[in-house]
C-alpha cells in the first residue's frame, strides 16, 4: 500500500482516581497528514467532552462507568473514603456491603423515586450499583459522594438508620 499512512493515538485521562481511555486510529490513502489531523481533532474533542463531564459531576470517590453501550455501573472501592475511620468508630466495617446499606437507606429516605431503577451487586472490597438508567445512578452517586466526604453527614445517617431499625449488612 504505497502512500498509506496510519495514525494511532492513545490518551489516558486520570481524574479523582478514575481513568478514561480513548483510542483513535485512522488509515488514510492520499495526502499525508490529513487523516492524522482529522483523527487527532476528533480525539481532542472527545478529551474536552470527558473533562467537562468530570468537572460537571463531582462524584469522587465513586466512579460511574459505561460497561457496555447503554449499561452503567456505579463503583466505590471500599476503604477509599474520607469517612472510613468514623464508620469503624461507630461500629461498622466500611466495606461494599456497608455501602450498599448506605445506598438503600439514602434511596428510601431521601430519594424514593430511585427505588427499583437499578440493582446492587456489592462485594467485600467494592460497592456496585448497576443498570441502564444513567440518570438514576448519577443521582445515587451525588447522594453517596456527599455522605462519603462528610463525617457529620455520615454520623447523622448512621444514627438515623439505627433509630429507624435499619441494619447495615457489614
Amino acid at each position: 500500500m504505497s502512500g498509506s499512512r496510519s495514525v494511532f493515538a492513545l490518551v489516558t485521562l486520570c481524574h479523582a482516581g478514575s481513568s478514561h481511555h480513548l483510542t483513535a486510529a485512522a488509515n488514510h490513502r492520499g495526502k499525508p497528514g490529513r487523516a492524522g489531523r482529522h483523527t487527532l481533532r476528533q480525539l481532542a474533542r472527545k478529551v474536552a467532552t470527558l473533562l467537562q463531564e468530570c468537572h460537571a459531576s463531582p462524584v469522587a470517590p465513586l466512579k460511574l462507568i459505561e460497561t457496555t453501550p447503554g449499561k452503567f455501573s456505579l463503583l466505590l472501592n471500599a476503604g477509599t473514603t474520607q469517612v472510613d475511620a468514623l464508620v469503624a468508630q461507630l461500629g461498622h466495617e466500611p466495606n461494599g456491603y456497608f455501602w450498599e446499606g448506605v445506598a438503600q437507606f439514602l434511596v428510601s429516605t431521601e430519594a424514593p423515586t430511585l427505588e427499583g431503577r437499578f440493582s446492587y451487586d456489592p462485594e467485600g472490597g467494592m460497592f456496585c450499583a448497576y443498570g441502564e438508567d444513567r440518570t438514576a445512578l448519577q443521582e445515587l452517586a451525588a447522594l453517596m459522594s456527599a455522605v462519603a466526604a462528610d463525617d457529620d453527614h455520615m454520623r447523622k445517617l448512621i444514627a438515623s438508620a439505627e433509630a429507624s431499625g435499619f441494619e447495615f449488612d457489614d
